[in-house]
C-alpha cells in the first residue's frame, strides 16, 4: 500500500513538473495581446466587489446561479472576460490603499508551507521592482524568499512569490 501511494506522489510530481509554466515573458505577451481584456475586466470585477460590499471574494467562472439574479449579467460579461483572458477564477480584493484589487492567478504550488505563484495582479498592496537579472527565470535563487511585481498597463502587474 505504501509503495503503491509513493509511486502514485513520484508520477504526480513528474506530470506536474513537465506541465509548462508561463513566466514572465510570455506572461506579458499574453497580457499585450489581451490587454482590453484585462481592462474591461478590473472593471467588471471592481464593480461585483463593491456591490458585494466584501473584502475578499473568490469567483469561478460558471458560477452565477450562486449569486442574486440580478446580477446575472454582470457574472455572465466576468466569465467571458475570464474565458478570453484563458483563465477560470479570480480572487476580488481589498488591501492597501486600493479599494479593488484583484489576483488571476498564472500558476501556484504549495506544500508545507513552501511553493510559489505567479499572477496577474490588478493594483497589488506592494509594489517591489521587477529586476531581470535576479528575477527572470533560471536566474532566481532557489534558497532565498523572492517577490517582484512587474508593471503592465491600467494597473496591472505579474506579481511572483517564491517562499522557501
Amino acid at each position: 500500500m505504501k509503495i503503491n501511494f509513493l509511486a502514485g506522489l513520484a508520477c504526480c510530481l513528474l506530470l506536474s513538473s513537465c506541465s509548462e509554466r508561463r513566466d514572465v515573458d510570455e506572461m506579458t505577451q499574453h497580457f499585450q495581446l489581451h490587454q482590453d481584456k484585462f481592462k474591461q475586466l478590473a472593471a467588471a470585477a471592481c464593480s461585483l466587489k463593491a456591490t458585494l460590499n466584501t473584502k475578499f471574494h473568490r469567483y469561478d467562472i460558471n458560477t452565477a446561479e450562486q449569486y442574486p439574479a440580478e446580477l446575472a449579467p454582470l457574472l455572465k460579461q466576468l466569465d467571458q472576460l475570464l474565458a478570453d483572458v484563458d483563465k477560470e477564477d479570480m480572487a476580488l480584493l481589498q488591501e492597501g490603499t486600493a479599494e479593488c484589487s484583484l489576483i488571476v492567478t498564472e500558476w501556484s504550488s504549495f506544500f508545507a508551507g513552501e511553493g510559489a505563484y505567479m499572477a496577474y495582479s490588478y493594483q497589488p498592496a506592494v509594489i517591489a521592482e521587477f529586476n531581470p537579472d535576479i528575477h527572470m527565470e533560471g536566474k532566481r535563487s532557489t534558497t532565498e524568499k523572492i517577490y517582484f511585481t512587474k508593471a503592465l498597463a491600467y494597473g496591472w502587474y505579474i506579481e511572483y512569490l517564491k517562499q522557501p
